[in-house]
């Protein structure tokens, strides 16, 4: 076994600059938060309830699909966990998908590819959202590359939004 490498503060802030980012698709957001979410590591997202927590992780979930000149990951398929806060808001990605659909329709964006490529697990557990994302580490081969972003809303008031 290999001892970590020590590195200092400097040395992380700048590889921590080079990391790739996937946009929010909105401009504002991009430059408020360096460029987008970090695609590796995890991201908390968490507010009040009613402040858009869901709503953001849906439009990051259309956003990674996206081909990269459109600020996406050009990942394929993204995952969602649901947790269990409700029924999972089926519609308003419907109806975020049509919307994302028309702004990239010129790259061949649709709103069908984009449903289609969205895959919803609903646990109802922390210990349930580490059993699904080891899961999905085993058969990352079988549905999805490795640019492949996985959701989770962690209730009661966060989201979080983790690359594996």
């Amino acid at each position: 076994m290999s001892t970590p490498t020590v590195r200092t503060a400097a040395e992380l802030l700048c590889d921590s600059a080079e990391t790739c980012k996937l946009s929010f698709g909105c401009q504002g957001f991009d430059d408020a938060f360096g460029g987008g979410v970090p695609v590796h590591g995890v991201t908390e997202i968490c507010g009040e309830a009613g402040a858009g927590k869901t709503q953001l992780c849906l439009q990051l979930t259309l956003q990674a699909q996206l081909p990269v000149e459109c600020g996406g990951l050009g990942a394929g398929k993204a995952v969602y966990l649901s947790c269990g806060e409700g029924a999972f808001p089926l519609k308003r990605l419907n109806q975020l998908a049509d919307s994302v659909a028309a702004r990239y329709a010129d790259a061949g964006v649709t709103a069908d590819k984009l449903m289609d490529s969205v895959l919803i697990q609903t646990v109802d557990s922390v210990d349930g959202q580490f059993e699904v994302r080891r899961s999905l580490t085993r058969s990352a081969v079988e549905f999805r590359d490795e640019a492949t972003p996985l959701l989770v809303p962690s209730p009661p008031r966060r989201r979080v939004a983790a690359q594996i």
